[in-house]
């Protein structure tokens, strides 16, 4: 019951662990929790060593952390329309996919694992994938856990619940995840298909 318990994020989960161990009689219960502070405490490291390289908003929001990896940002634009143009801007002249997931999504956490060599071929052919974090069910704190435990590359975006409900209103979005593609002339079309893991690089470019 205790292990079936233990929150998503690491703040929860010191919390959590400071009132449940002294609970737990079983040797392998409080090695396991050991295991997963030691974990939490090199993510929480690794976190604070990302270079940020300015404190100013920039206009694609709030940097959180960067490396030569991944980018990670909060969008604190005003409104879905500022947040698709500043990615627009930042990828002049290339198709860009959007995919809006969350943290608490199986289908989305199996696709971002499975589709790494698709993001690859992507780029490949001038495609950026942007990720797009939705904030109704996400925590910022977990996301960037996330972001850093799938290994995720290039833009990423924690987006506010007013982001979020604005995207999945515009583009009629059901379900997650769910992507945008944005052509070189900036026109967005919701594709049907769901995951980047199935997606066709060729099908794509004819958009």
């Amino acid at each position: 019951m205790i292990l079936a318990g233990i929150p998503d994020n690491s703040d929860d989960r010191s919390i959590y662990f400071k009132h449940t161990k002294p609970l737990v009689k079983a040797e392998w219960v409080l090695e396991l929790m050991q295991e997963i502070e030691q974990k939490d405490e090199e993510r929480l490291n690794q976190i604070l060593n990302m270079v940020v390289d300015t404190e100013e908003v920039l206009p694609l929001g709030e940097p959180v952390g960067c490396n030569t990896k991944v980018q990670m940002y909060e969008a604190t634009q005003d409104t879905l329309s500022e947040l698709l143009s500043a990615i627009q801007n930042h990828f002049l002249g290339k198709m860009v996919l959007l995919d809006i997931w969350g943290t608490w999504c199986g289908p989305c956490v199996n696709d971002i694992k499975r589709s790494k060599a698709k993001i690859d071929e992507l780029k490949a052919n001038n495609i950026e994938v942007v990720y797009l974090c939705e904030g109704n069910g996400s925590k910022i704190a977990t996301w960037q856990e996330k972001v850093l435990d799938y290994d995720m590359k290039g833009l990423q975006f924690f987006l506010s619940p007013k982001l979020t409900n604005q995207f999945l209103t515009r583009f009629e979005i059901k379900g997650y995840p769910s992507h945008v593609i944005v052509d070189a002339n900036g026109n967005f079309q919701l594709d049907d298909n769901h995951f980047i893991e199935n997606l066709k690089v060729a099908d794509i470019l004819k958009m």
